[in-house]
């Protein structure tokens, strides 16, 4: 038996869509109509563009690494089920879909992606689509929801082959008509009941009735263009609004940005006005430093002059002193010779007596002696004067000098303190100027980003006119259409209490006393948004300026929100409203949830006859009384 080794073909790709995984390279998330992310499809770009030309070219283009791809339109099941089989090649995940949305859905992105084959295996999926009692009505919904697209003929024209089997194979078909309620959907009951008729006909060969049918189908398809139209008007309506909201958010925000951008302007020339100050202040004090260095070198040089006149001072101070102390030994021998001198003319004297013979030459010689020591205690007491006179001239010296070495140290310490604030003003003057090159920076990353969205508002701009063109074509044919359709009341009943048969010119006053309708007082503006107020069903408002009146009718029942309009005096105008409704994100920021602009009903109308007129517009009771809804009226 030969070995085999193991390959690509025997790998389970199935195994790379475990939530474990962490191989993939590219996120799918799925959005519905509401933009709400309905879950997430991890996958392999190498692997999806083997199968897919598109998906190729879309990776191609796109960065490298991970991505993430956001898919609108089909849901969750339908996009999973496709990466599903396109990994395992198992058509048992096809075959088991019990949807035919999810089908359509599945058939739409075999088509998108450009698929191999995968519209000829939904087709035969469908052609096995088993028809029952309790799918039938759901199978006719799907094909009347897409007969209309042209991807989509195939499909219906194989499941309406289906249901008209399914159908002839009972006894009764009409018994079938029961379980739709011509209350709940008027419609879809009108449209089963036309397409019965339909291949009945068709069996039966009256060509009498097919040429009837052939004219209710036409005028069908006119109604259901006409609906495209207002479904196409109103997104587009509600596109534009959209878009108008995000460009008064631009210029808002322009404007903030350029008062903040003024606003740090006049910062940045204060700022520069006080750098120039700082800057005159810094050179003021600079040469004040200057000044005062030259000041302390000045009084440093006579410092030293001083020192050295000083020490030769103390020098001659100590030779006096020496000089001094030698003159005090040489006087205390003088004392001590002249006691000795003393005590010799006492023992001169005593020989003198004795020896008389010698008295004169003693005389003569203690008078030479005592001149002698007169000229001694004259210069003794020259001396002990001028000793005095050094000391004190010592002392001046020493309090001169203790009052220099105080001045010095004191101006040390202002030298000290003019440097540490010198220091102080340089770092400050340092900080000061990085932080104008900052916001100098900042200006010029501002002035970029303003010019960038200045080019991106223009460009808003030029889409918007062109889009109001569009816009206006648009409505001018909505107009011509729905202009041979306006209704006419024959019979006026009060939508308060119900009363019925009510002249047209009776009606405000009628109703002015109806304790069914609350009446505002205030005066309401064209072109302005107003709450809708959820606790009245019935409210009334007057338009400024004028003798219209618009008259808010809430329905409960039905979730029906309409306009009626009705005037004092005869006229022809025409008013239509726009209403609104909001979801909060967050306190500052708020997206529109829906966006319908209706025509107002005339006075009188019955809500049925309103619903049926396409005077009215479908709001779900919860968003009245949790969300923000306005109205705004319009002048034809």
């Amino acid at each position: 038996m030969k070995s085999k080794m193991i390959n690509i073909k025997d790998f389970d790709f199935h195994d790379l869509l475990d939530s474990t995984s962490n191989l993939h390279d590219v996120e799918f998330k799925i959005i519905d109509e509401n933009f709400q992310e309905l879950g997430t499809v991890r996958s392999h770009k190498f692997l999806l563009s083997l199968l897919s030309p598109v998906l190729k070219k879309m990776f191609s283009s796109r960065e490298e690494g991970s991505i993430v791809v956001e898919i609108t339109g089909p849901s969750f099941i339908s996009f999973q089920t496709l990466i599903q089989f396109l990994y395992t090649g198992d058509e048992s995940v096809i075959t088991d879909i019990s949807s035919i949305d999810d089908l359509f859905d599945l058939y739409y992105l075999g088509d998108k992606y450009e698929l191999r084959g995968a519209r000829n295996l939904i087709k035969e999926v469908v052609s096995s689509f088993k028809i029952n009692q309790e799918n039938w009505i759901h199978v006719l919904k799907g094909i009347k929801k897409y007969e209309n697209t042209f991807l989509f003929e195939d499909l219906c024209n194989i499941l309406q082959d289906q249901v008209q089997g399914y159908l002839k194979g009972c006894p009764s078909s009409d018994e079938y008509l029961d379980d739709i309620q011509e209350s709940d959907d008027t419609d879809f009951y009108s449209w089963v009941k036309n397409w019965i008729q339909k291949w009945r006909r068709s069996d039966t060969g009256l060509q009498e009735a097919d040429r009837k049918y052939s004219q209710e189908s036409e005028l069908k398809d006119l109604k259901i263009l006409i609906q495209n139209m207002k479904y196409q008007h109103e997104e587009l309506i509600q596109t534009t609004q959209q878009k108008d909201k995000r460009i008064e958010e631009l210029e808002l925000k322009q404007e903030e940005l350029i008062q903040t951008t003024q606003q740090k302007d006049k910062r940045i020339e204060e700022l520069e006005l006080k750098h120039e100050e700082l800057i005159q202040t810094t050179q003021q004090k600079t040469k004040r430093i200057e000044e005062l260095e030259l000041k302390q070198e000045e009084l440093i040089q006579t410092t030293q002059q001083n020192d050295k006149r000083i020490e030769e001072l103390e020098l001659k101070q100590e030779e006096l002193i020496q000089t001094t102390q030698q003159k005090d030994k040489r006087i205390e021998e003088l004392e001590l010779k002249h006691e000795e001198l003393i005590q010799t003319t006492q023992q001169k004297t005593k020989r003198i007596e004795e020896l008389e013979l010698k008295q004169e030459e003693l005389i003569q010689t203690t008078q030479q002696n005592d001149k002698r020591i007169e000229e001694l205690k004259l210069k003794q007491e020259e001396l002990i004067q001028t000793t005095q006179q050094k000391d004190k001239r010592i002392e001046e010296l020493e309090l001169k000098h203790e009052e220099l070495i105080q001045t010095t140290e004191q101006k040390d310490k202002r030298i000290e303190e003019l440097e540490l604030k010198h220091e102080e003003l340089i770092q400050t003057t340092q900080q000061k100027d990085k932080r104008i090159e900052e916001l100098e920076l900042y200006q010029n990353d501002l002035q970029h980003d303003l010019q960038t969205k200045d080019r991106k508002i223009q460009n808003l701009e030029s889409q918007h006119e062109e889009f109001i063109k569009n816009t206006e074509q648009k409505l001018r044919m909505m107009k011509e259409i729905k202009g041979k359709a306006d209704f006419k009341v024959v019979y006026p009943v009060c939508l308060g209490c119900s009363g019925s048969n009510i002249p047209l010119e009776n009606m405000f006053e009628h109703m002015k006393s109806c304790k069914f309708i609350e009446f505002d007082e205030s005066h309401l503006k064209l072109n302005t948004e107003v709450m809708v107020n959820a606790d009245y069903h019935n409210i009334a408002y007057k338009l400024e300026e004028s003798r219209d009146w618009f008259i808010i009718k809430i329905r409960n029942d039905n979730k029906v929100f309409y306009i009626m309009h009705h005037s004092e005096e005869e006229t022809k105008n025409v008013f239509y409203y726009n209403i609104k409704y909001y979801s909060w994100k967050n306190v500052d920021d708020k997206d529109i949830i829906k966006s319908v602009t209706v025509r107002c009903a005339p006075m009188g109308i019955l809500p049925k006859d309103a619903v049926h007129n396409n005077f009215t517009t479908n709001i779900p009771i919860k968003v009245l009384l949790e969300e923000d809804v306005k109205f705004t009226m319009y002048k034809a």
